[in-house]
């Protein structure tokens, strides 16, 4: 296909760029295929496709937000929008019918149910009004997993492409693996229990702090690598223990020689919210592509990939007792080495190499629509 021929596109999210690792690909995907891509979102950094705003939470931020996006829309006159999550869909919805052009829906988390609006029916009655407005069977819509494209498929009666948030394949990192099945290489004798992914609530941080608090994690290291809004209250109350390090966001070219270090991953994750009962966090792959066994919730989609690839140990209760159960579990070097080695399987399965060809059938459905 004539590359020259497809067309320019706008992403639109509230993320900051240089940590959406999902939206770092698919971009770079996109203009690697022959699109012209403007990705606006926030940032750290200074440069053309940086949103700002004043307000920092709550309804004035994604009002503000959204207005600001449409502004951009506008200035940018792109040919298809590109919305992440509900969070950003007033602007692109709005400026899809405005314009006649076609609408890209990307569902990240199943987002009218996150924690954040468990005990907020307003809110929640707001986004659901938002969503079932926004998106029909005209709307191109993608997810993260199988679990997520079906309830969303029938919430919204139109049809959700998976595509999951999983790293390239690196042949290099992987033969690390391989030559590493049983402890990783670390600095010190204590062994790291690492938690990558944004501090946020429900995510098991605080039950994880708690443990280590409590001296049930005396014999090791706990990382939390990410940043969100338990951060603050968490290193108050949590920071001066001598085995809790807390590093704050790491760049991805950085995170593989922490994670390098590390023995044993962990995801546990709070049932109350289904956004994440359904999930299939980024960090299962993650720790896959590098070669590290984790704990999980005994949950649908962690379910199923265990049935076939043992890279986990899954907790049927989100709480101390089921984490130090865990933990036990792969203090025995014949279980750790068979889920190190399915994660190798998994790495060879699951890549961004598989991934993107879904994006590339997706951009040729485009063509010819601008």
């Amino acid at each position: 296909m004539n590359q020259s021929r497809r067309p320019q596109i706008a992403i639109l999210s509230t993320s900051y760029r240089e940590y959406d690792r999902r939206m770092q690909r698919i971009s770079s995907h996109l203009a690697t295929i022959g699109h012209q891509v403007t990705w606006l979102s926030r940032s750290y950094e200074m440069h053309d496709d940086r949103v700002t705003h004043w307000f920092k939470s709550g309804f004035g931020f994604y009002l503000e937000y959204n207005l600001r996006l449409l502004v951009r829309l506008f200035a940018v006159s792109p040919h298809v929008v590109y919305a992440v999550d509900l969070d950003t869909m007033l602007a692109a919805k709005l400026y899809s019918v405005l314009r006649r052009l076609p609408l890209i829906y990307d569902s990240h988390e199943y987002f009218t149910e996150v924690p954040e609006l468990a005990d907020r029916p307003i809110k929640k009655a707001i986004w659901t009004a938002l969503g079932k407005w926004a998106i029909n069977s005209e709307t191109q819509c993608i997810t993260v997993n199988q679990s997520l494209a079906d309830i969303l498929g029938q919430k919204y009666k139109c049809q959700f492409e998976v595509v999951r948030n999983v790293p390239p394949h690196t042949a290099n990192q992987m033969s690390q693996v391989a030559q590493h099945l049983g402890e990783p290489h670390r600095e010190s004798s204590r062994k790291i229990i690492v938690y990558l992914g944004a501090v946020n609530q429900g995510r098991g941080i605080e039950l994880y702090c708690r443990a280590a608090q409590q001296g049930y994690l005396d014999s090791y290291d706990l990382w939390i690598i990410g940043n969100g809004d338990l951060l603050p209250h968490l290193r108050a109350e949590f920071g001066e223990l001598p085995n809790v390090k807390f590093h704050d966001w790491v760049k991805p070219d950085q995170l593989h020689s922490l994670l390098a270090q590390c023995w044993l991953g962990l995801n546990l994750l709070d049932a109350v919210s289904q956004s994440y009962y359904y999930s299939l966090t980024n960090k299962f792959f993650d720790y896959c592509h590098h070669g590290l066994p984790a704990l999980h919730m005994d949950y649908p989609e962690y379910r199923k990939l265990q049935e076939r690839y043992p890279t986990s140990y899954l907790l049927k209760t989100y709480d101390i007792p089921g984490l130090l159960a865990g933990i036990t579990h792969y203090e025995d070097p014949t279980e750790y080495k068979k889920s190190k080695l399915a994660c190798k399987e998994v790495s060879l399965d699951f890549n961004w190499e598989y991934e993107k060809v879904k994006l590339t059938r997706l951009s040729d459905s485009l063509v010819g629509r601008k």
